[in-house]
C-alpha cells in the first residue's frame, strides 16, 4: 500500500470516528477542560510555590517578610481548591448548552439548574468527613453528572414535551425571560426533586455520604482491601483508578486521595502490624511519587520530553517545554488539559500502561534488593531525582527513575507518532471542508477564525502557526531560516514569449506545513485577511521576491523581471508605499523589474486613494497585471482606466477553450480588447501545443504554463533561466 492509499484509508477512518469524537458528552468535557485551563494554571502555580521543597522559601513566603505575597498565593490556591466543582459545572452546562444549541437565556436556566443539582448532590450530613471542601476539585465528578444529567434533560425534555407545556410569549404582556422561566418550570422541579431523592437515598443508606463520596469509599474501600492482601495489587488498583479519573477529566489524585488508602513511610509498619503481613511493604507514598507518577499521572515528564521530540506541531511542543519544569517537580495538571490527555483516545494506551509499568519495575527492583525503601516522606513537588536520593539516601534509586523514564519516553514517542498522524488526518478532512466553503463563499465578508465548530478550530490553529512562520520569516536571516526548516518559501513561475524565450516570472507563495505538506495558497491568503497578519505576510513575499530579482541581477545579464501577487486590502494599507519602496531601495534593484498583480475580484474594492498609489508607482515603473482576467467579469471598465499596464487571461478559459466555444470567444474578445488598448497580455495553464498556437494567433505576449515549465523553487529557476538563454 503506497502512502496516498494509506493517507486516503486513514481519512475514511477518521471520518467514520467523527460522530464518535464530536458527540456531545466527550466535546462538552473537552470543551469545558480548555475553558477552565487558567484556573488550572493559577492552582499549579500557587501549589508549586506553596509547596517548593525549601524550608527556608517556605517560611518566607507563610510567617517571614513576604509573608502578605504568601496570603495573596494560599488565597489562590484555596479559591481553585473550593469552588472549581462550581466552574466546572456552570462551564459544562454552558457547553452542552452550546452543544444542543438551546435559545438565548435558556442557556443561563440550564446553568442555574445545573448549579442547584450540584448543590443538592454535594451536601453531606456526614460529620466525620467535613474536611471535604464541598464545591472543590474533589468533587468534579459530581459537577460532570450535574452538567451532563441537566443537559441531556433539557434536551429530551425540549424535544419531547416542548409543544406540550407551553406559554406563548405575548410581546406586550410578558417577558421573554420570565416566558422561558415559565416554561422551563416543570424541568427544572422534576430535576432538583430527582436530585433531593437521589441524594437522600445515598444518606440514608450509606452513612451520611453523598453520591459520589459512596463511590469514592467504595473504590477506596477495594484498594485498601487489595493493598492489604499484598501492596502490589493495591498498588496497581490505585494507579488504574487514579488514571482512569484523569483521563475522564478529573483530578485522580483528588478523586482518591493516597493517603487514605495508600498509607505513608510513617504508617507503613502500622498497616503491617494490624494486618498479619510477614513481609514488608514496599508501596507507599513515596514509592507513587517517586516511581509511578515520575513527573504527574501518567508520567507527565515523560510525555512531555517525547512531545519536543517527536511532535510535528509547535503548538504541542511549546506546551511540552511549558510544562517541562512542572512536571519535573511532579505535576502534570496542564499537560492533561493542554495536549490534551483527556478522551485522548490516541494516548489511552501509553497513559494507562506506564503506570502499570513503573510500578512493577520499580516495585521489582526494590523487592530484589537493587533500591533500598524508602525512609522518609517528602512534599509532592519535590523535583525528579532528587526526591529519590533524599527519600532512600542511595543513588541506586536515581539511576532506576532514569531508566523508567528512558523507558516511559521510548513508550510515549510510539505513541506521540500517532498522534502526529491523527492529527494530520484530522487536518487533511478539516482543510478540505476549509477549502470547499471558501470556494462556496464569499469570504472576504466571513472572518474565518470567527466560524463557530471545527472549521473555525481549525483555522485559528493555522492562523498561529502561519503567524509563528511570518514572524520567523521576517526577524530571522535567510540561512537561519532556512536552517528552522523554511516552512514558508516562494516559487516561481516562468512566463515565456511567442518564441520560447525566458521574459519574466510570477512569485507564488508556498507553505510547507509540517504535518498537512503544502496548504492551499488562497487558504493562506484568506487566514493572513481573518486574523490581520495580511500586511505582514505581503511584506514577507515582497522581501523575498525583491531579494530574489537582486540576486538573479549579480548572476547573470538576464534582465530578472518577477511579479508578485497583492491584494487591494494591502494595496489601501498606509505603509504599502513606504513598503515597495523600502525593499527596492534595500535590494538596489530597478522599479521595473518588479511587476504587481491583482486578483480581478479585488477590482470591486479598489478606491480613489488606492488609485492614486497604482498611478504613484507606475510613474515610478512598476507594471500592474489584472489576474485571473475574465474570470469574473466584473473589471472590463478597469482595463482601459490607464491604472494597469497588462491583462493574465483566466486559467479556466484557457482550459476550456478548445471544449467550450463560448470560452473561445470569450478569450478571443479579451485577446482583441487588449491589443487596441495596447496592454500587455498574458495566458496562463498553457499546457499543450495546440493552446499555445491558438494564443499566438490572437496575439498573445506571455505563456505561462506546463507546456514550458512547472513552478520552479530558487535555484530551479536559475538553472531554466541560463538552459534558455543557451538555447536562444
Amino acid at each position: 500500500m503506497n502512502k496516498v492509499e494509506s493517507d486516503d484509508r486513514l481519512v475514511k477512518t477518521r471520518k467514520s470516528l467523527d460522530k464518535y469524537d464530536n458527540a456531545l458528552f466527550l466535546k462538552a468535557i473537552q470543551e469545558t477542560c480548555q475553558l477552565i485551563l487558567p484556573f488550572i494554571v493559577l492552582y499549579v502555580f500557587s501549589y508549586a510555590i506553596l509547596n517548593f521543597p525549601v524550608a527556608s522559601f517556605r517560611h518566607l513566603i507563610t510567617e517571614g517578610r513576604f509573608s502578605n505575597i504568601g496570603y495573596i498565593i494560599r488565597f489562590a490556591n484555596n479559591m481553585f481548591c473550593d469552588y472549581v466543582g462550581i466552574v466546572a459545572v456552570i462551564s459544562l452546562t454552558f457547553c452542552f448548552a452550546h452543544g444542543i444549541k438551546v435559545q438565548p437565556y435558556r442557556n443561563v436556566m440550564m446553568i442555574l439548574t445545573a448549579v442547584c443539582v450540584y448543590c443538592i448532590l454535594v451536601h453531606n450530613y456526614n460529620p466525620a468527613i467535613k474536611d471535604i471542601p464541598s464545591f472543590g476539585i474533589s468533587y468534579i465528578f459530581t459537577a460532570l453528572i450535574s452538567s451532563y444529567i441537566t443537559g441531556l434533560f433539557f434536551k429530551i425534555a425540549h424535544r419531547k414535551f416542548n409543544g406540550t407545556i407551553r406559554l406563548k410569549y405575548k410581546k406586550k404582556a410578558l417577558s421573554r425571560s420570565f416566558s422561558i422561566a415559565f416554561n422551563d418550570m416543570p424541568i427544572v422541579l422534576i430535576l432538583i426533586s430527582i436530585s433531593f431523592l437521589i441524594s437522600e437515598l445515598c444518606m440514608y443508606f450509606g452513612d451520611g455520604y453523598n453520591l459520589q463520596g459512596l463511590i469514592v469509599m467504595g473504590l477506596g474501600r477495594l484498594v485498601v482491601y487489595l493493598y492489604n492482601l499484598n501492596d502490589l495489587l493495591g498498588a496497581l488498583a490505585y494507579s488504574i483508578l487514579c488514571i482512569f479519573f484523569w483521563f475522564i477529566g478529573m483530578n485522580g489524585e483528588a478523586m482518591m486521595p493516597h493517603e487514605t488508602v495508600i498509607p505513608s513511610v510513617k504508617n507503613a509498619v502500622y498497616v503491617i502490624a494490624n494486618t498479619n503481613i510477614s513481609h514488608t511493604h514496599i508501596v507507599t507514598d513515596q514509592f507513587i511519587h517517586n516511581y509511578v507518577f515520575l513527573g504527574g499521572a501518567g508520567c507527565g515528564l515523560a510525555l512531555s520530553v517525547a512531545i519536543l521530540i517527536k511532535s510535528k506541531s509547535n503548538l504541542h511542543r511549546s506546551f511540552g517545554t511549558f510544562n517541562l519544569p512542572f512536571t519535573a517537580m511532579g505535576i502534570a495538571d496542564i499537560i492533561h488539559y493542554t495536549i490534551p490527555v483527556i478522551f485522548n483516545f490516541v494516548l489511552f494506551i501509553p497513559f494507562f500502561i506506564i503506570p502499570i509499568i513503573n510500578t512493577l519495575i520499580a516495585y521489582l527492583s526494590i523487592y530484589l534488593g537493587f533500591v533500598p525503601m524508602d525512609k522518609c516522606s517528602l512534599f509532592c513537588t519535590t523535583p525528579i531525582f532528587f526526591n529519590a536520593y533524599k527519600s532512600t539516601g542511595s543513588f541506586s534509586a536515581v539511576i532506576l527513575q532514569v531508566i523508567i523514564l528512558i523507558i516511559d519516553i521510548i513508550i510515549y514517542i510510539q505513541f506521540i507518532e500517532k498522534l502526529n498522524n491523527q492529527k494530520y488526518v484530522e487536518f487533511r478532512i478539516r482543510i478540505e471542508q476549509l477549502i470547499a466553503y471558501i470556494k462556496a463563499n464569499d469570504v472576504k465578508n466571513i472572518n474565518l477564525i470567527e466560524l463557530d465548530g471545527p472549521l473555525g478550530d481549525t483555522s485559528r490553529i493555522l492562523l498561529s502557526e502561519l503567524a509563528t512562520e511570518v514572524m520567523k520569516k521576517k526577524n530571522l536571516t535567510p540561512e537561519a531560516y532556512k536552517a528552522t526548516g523554511e516552512h514558508l518559501y516562494m516559487v516561481y513561475h516562468p512566463q515565456c514569449d511567442d518564441s520560447g524565450e525566458y521574459v519574466c516570472s510570477e512569485a507564488l507563495l508556498r507553505w510547507e506545513h509540517p504535518i498537512l505538506g503544502l496548504v492551499f495558497p488562497p487558504l493562506i491568503i484568506e487566514l493572513a485577511r481573518s486574523g490581520g497578519i495580511l500586511h505582514e505576510l505581503e511584506s514577507v513575499i515582497l522581501d523575498e521576491t525583491c531579494r530574489s530579482i537582486s540576486n538573479i541581477e549579480k548572476l547573470s545579464d538576464i534582465s530578472p523581471k518577477i511579479s508578485a501577487n497583492i491584494v487591494s486590502a494591502s494595496l489601501a494599507h498606509p505603509d504599502f508605499l513606504h513598503m515597495i519602496m523600502k525593499y527596492t531601495r534595500k535590494y538596489h534593484i530597478q522599479n521595473e523589474n518588479l511587476w504587481i498583480e491583482m486578483n480581478e475580484q479585488d477590482m470591486m474594492h479598489i478606491d480613489d486613494a488606492v488609485k492614486q498609489k497604482l498611478s504613484f508607482l507606475r510613474k515610478r515603473g512598476h507594471k500592474f497585471i489584472i489576474d485571473d482576467f475574465g474570470a469574473e467579469g466584473t473589471s472590463i471598465v478597469y482595463a482601459g482606466s490607464g491604472l494597469f499596464d497588462g491583462l493574465k487571461i483566466d486559467g479556466s478559459l484557457i482550459k476550456n477553450m478548445f471544449n467550450d466555444k463560448d470560452s473561445y470567444e470569450l478569450v478571443k474578445s479579451i485577446a482583441n480588447m487588449g491589443v487596441k488598448l495596447n496592454l500587455l497580455l498574458l495566458s496562463e495553464f498553457v499546457e499543450t501545443e495546440e493552446e499555445m498556437e491558438a494564443l499566438k494567433e490572437m496575439y498573445i505576449n506571455l505563456f505561462q504554463g506546463y507546456f514550458y515549465s512547472k513552478t520552479l523553487k530558487y535555484d530551479e529557476l536559475i538553472d531554466f533561466m541560463l538552459k534558455e538563454k543557451e538555447k536562444n
